[in-house]
């Protein structure tokens, strides 16, 4: 990469240079994962680095949340631990949009589930360690390999407190 975008961070990237900033709250998944170079680690990612990836490399909200994905599914995506909780939530802006991104390993260990859903304007949302998109609604779970979440590309439907307690979630289409 030519360029890198600097950033502000706390533990995770928080705001860059463009205005896009990104707030975190760790949420309970009913799936978990171990980093790699640990026994048993399959995945390399972590809600850290995938912000700090986002914050050196969007400058806009929606493309923040399509990389974040994009990078945990062909990695792999570990969650803080039992006690902090398996799964993320993400609130995503920038000065023309905000998005609630979710976030947890797959099955298998070596990819990720993920949504995300735009606050529609004139709206607030509030990420307090729990999901909160409103509806529940199509995941798709690209690189799972006999977790019993795919069929083929096809995404399933069901309620999104079943990978999340609580909430639910948008089809990650919605950057298509």
């Amino acid at each position: 990469m030519a360029h890198t975008y600097a950033y502000l961070e706390e533990t995770y990237g928080a705001l860059n240079e463009h205005q896009l900033g990104i707030a975190e709250s760790t949420c309970s998944g009913v799936f978990g994962a171990l980093p790699l170079g640990v026994p048993n680690g399959t995945a390399l990612l972590s809600v850290d680095v995938l912000t700090q990836i986002a914050m050196e490399r969007a400058t806009k909200s929606r493309d923040a949340v399509a990389m974040m994905g994009a990078l945990a599914e062909q990695h792999g995506f570990y969650g803080a631990g039992s006690f902090e909780g398996t799964a993320e939530s993400l609130l995503v802006s920038d000065p023309a949009e905000a998005w609630i991104f979710h976030i947890l390993p797959d099955p298998t260990g070596t990819s990720a589930i993920w949504a995300a859903q735009r606050v529609p304007d004139d709206h607030i949302a509030v990420v307090a360690n729990a999901s909160s998109a409103e509806d529940a609604c199509a995941i798709r779970s690209m690189a799972t390999s006999g977790g019993g979440l795919r069929r083929g590309r096809q995404a399933l439907r069901f309620p999104a407190r079943r990978l999340l307690r609580g909430g639910g979630l948008e089809s990650r289409d919605a950057f298509r």
